[in-house]
């Protein structure tokens, strides 16, 4: 079992308590083998066996979650390198030109842009996690015919209790966020939202944001701390916007978001190479008949389509994929 070092300290706490737990126990089964008791004395001892079998369970039940965590985090990991290669390679060719810097993710329905988000900011700006960030769900938060609703959500997040604050004060509080700190903004379901109220954002709220860092950087384009904004789009509508959107990495000079090409299907390759790859560290049910487990695979995710392949391998390992990433995404 391969434990992160957090989870390891826990795993050794709740050993160390089952292991005194047990030797309790073995010495009040001893004693009341060998002594001789009143009837009341061996009644209170029978009492402490019961209670500290109780408590053993209990801290049985936590070690066994936590194996099972364990896991199913490993898996995590695993999965974190299947697909999505091609906006993964534009993401990190973004990041070595400019630290400060705003990515599209966009795909059909149930492609797996949430999980990408998270892959990406996990694996390659895992600091800015713990920096300052501004999340908003667009179709919960904004009213679609209201773009007022959306800077009243933006100035509540960055600490504006006014009724209606003011563009460029949202923008002044985040640029002063970013001078400190690593700032993480994340849009989900831009496709909820009016062409024209996207354009408003980004005009309005990104664009002077980004050009004050950038001014403040220069011509390097990094500084110490990350401002990055990612837009997400759960129906594929982001391919359909002209003009909005930078279409290639060396476009990456203007403020606009960049806009990689939208996420496709897991292909048969995809996932051969991916089983062969992680195979030492994959769980036993996706070891055996590697043909038949990828043809049920993809059968199962209409042809590769990537959130379906990501649910049905953490169901054939035992795991419920929407428990699993609730535990482990940030974003």
């Amino acid at each position: 079992m391969s434990l992160d070092p957090a989870i390891r300290k826990k795993y050794e706490e709740l050993q160390g308590e089952y292991d005194e737990l047990t030797k309790e126990l073995n010495h009040y089964r001893r004693k009341i083998n060998i002594d001789n008791f009143s009837p009341k004395e061996e009644y209170k001892l029978i009492k402490q066996i019961e209670e500290t079998e109780e408590k053993r369970d209990v801290i049985n039940q936590k070690l066994k979650r936590l194996d099972q965590d364990s896991n199913s985090e490993q898996l995590y990991k695993n999965l974190l390198k299947l697909g999505y290669l091609e906006q993964v390679n534009w993401f990190v060719r973004l990041l070595n030109v400019q630290s400060v810097a705003s990515f599209v993710i966009h795909g059909s329905v149930k492609y797996g842009q949430r999980w990408l988000l998270n892959r990406l900011v996990e694996q390659y700006v895992p600091e800015s996690i713990t920096g300052k960030k501004i999340k908003i769900d667009l179709a919960r938060a904004v009213q679609k015919t209201d773009l007022k609703t959306l800077w009243r959500e933006l100035g509540y997040q960055v600490g504006l209790c006014e009724i209606l604050p003011e563009p460029n004060e949202i923008v002044q509080r985040v640029y002063r966020w970013w001078q400190t700190e690593n700032v993480l903004i994340v849009f989900h379901d831009i496709n909820v939202i009016p062409v024209d109220h996207l354009q408003e954002l980004i005009i309005n709220f990104w664009n002077p944001i980004a050009k004050q860092a950038r001014a403040e950087i220069g011509e390097l384009g990094q500084s110490d701390y990350k401002l990055l904004m990612f837009l997400i789009d759960y129906d594929g509508t982001a391919e359909n916007v002209a003009g909005l959107f930078a279409e290639k990495l060396s476009d990456t000079k203007t403020n606009d978001p960049l806009r990689p090409p939208k996420i496709s299907k897991f292909t048969e390759i995809e996932v051969r190479n991916w089983l062969l790859t992680e195979y030492p560290e994959l769980p036993i049910s996706l070891k055996h008949n590697v043909d038949d487990i990828i043809k049920a695979i993809l059968t199962q995710s209409q042809e590769g389509i990537p959130e379906y392949v990501l649910r049905g391998i953490f169901n054939r390992c035992g795991y419920d994929y929407c428990e699993e990433v609730e535990r482990l995404w940030k974003l």
